[in-house]
């Protein structure tokens, strides 16, 4: 089966709406498209269901026919696509599944060439996440910017060719197309920050899917080796948290303080980095004691000291 006549048979899987969204012409090279497809299959906790969700906005909302005539990109596109449903509305999280998923639809020899190449491709490191991740909410969020963009110059082409009856013809289009475009511009505003909590019934679950991952992920808690302690803080330092210990002058404040670097050195030793060859760190910062102080009481290489 030709990737065009995969393409017909894929529109069974769009999620149909009384309201479908306006096409955008976006074109992604295939480069990008590869990163995206690496992106779908990565294993890592910067990319969350609700990347994913945006991920998909973006992706029914652009115009399928502007990748017609490239079979390299037509393929990574429909490939993308599929995969995003398999994830998404599926509920597939096993690789081979999802290919294999990706791969029923089409038989071309451009999707087993993304599927072995797919090792490849999931080599992204941190900060290239960090990249893909506001490129696809970028996207998402000013779009309008391509619906716009034809008709804006449609409008002021007039000017030129003479099609129109008077300037004050031409003014009132205008006037009524960037009024359309700076709503939409107050709309982008608003949607831009995509980490606001909502009980929107089409964001909601895919909030409290990452709500409770996040919640369940053991790198984000930190054991201290002392049992009572850890039952304390329930279970242990937690990541975004702010925790102040307070006594009176000389009552062993820094003390449990450079006793609690030491152990959460010891005790975790297993949780694994965000990025990938960076070392885990524990900065101390202290405005009394002396480095040497320090350094004695810590007797710790690994942890720094300001």
């Amino acid at each position: 089966m030709s990737v065009t006549a995969s393409r017909r048979n894929s529109s069974r899987f769009k999620i149909s709406s009384a309201h479908e969204p306006k096409k955008i012409k976006l074109i992604f090279d295939v480069t990008m498209l590869n990163n995206l497809i690496g992106y779908l299959f990565k294993d890592s906790r910067q990319i969350t269901r609700k990347s994913l969700t945006n991920m998909k906005k973006l992706f029914d909302v652009i115009d399928d026919s502007v990748y017609e005539r490239n079979e390299k990109l037509e393929a990574r596109f429909y490939f993308i696509q599929r995969a995003l449903k398999a994830r998404l509305e599926l509920g597939m999280e096993n690789e081979s599944i999802i290919t294999n998923f990706c791969r029923s639809d089409s038989n071309s020899e451009e999707n087993e060439e993304i599927i072995k190449n797919l090792p490849a491709y999931k080599r992204i490191n941190y900060d290239e996440i960090r990249y893909i991740n506001k490129a696809i909410v970028d996207r998402l969020v000013y779009a309008y910017l391509l619906r716009y963009k034809d008709k804006i110059y449609s409008t002021m082409e007039k000017l030129d060719s003479g099609d129109y009856e008077s300037f004050q013809e031409i003014n009132k289009e205008a006037v009524e197309l960037f009024r359309a475009f700076l709503n939409e511009s107050r709309k982008s505003n608003v949607m831009e920050d995509v980490d606001t909590f909502t009980l929107d019934e089409e964001t909601f679950e895919d909030t409290m899917t990452d709500i409770v991952n996040a919640l369940k992920d053991p790198a984000r808690i930190l054991k201290t080796g002392i049992k009572m302690l850890n039952q304390i803080l329930a279970p242990g330092y937690m990541s975004k948290r702010l925790y102040v210990y307070m006594g009176l002058p000389a009552g062993f404040k820094s003390g449990i303080l450079l006793k609690t670097a030491q152990d959460i050195k010891r005790y975790n030793k297993g949780m694994p980095t965000k990025k990938v060859g960076k070392r885990k760190t524990i900065l101390f910062i202290t405005m009394e004691n002396t480095v040497k102080f320090c350094r004695f009481s810590l007797n710790c290489g690994e942890v720094l000291i300001a």
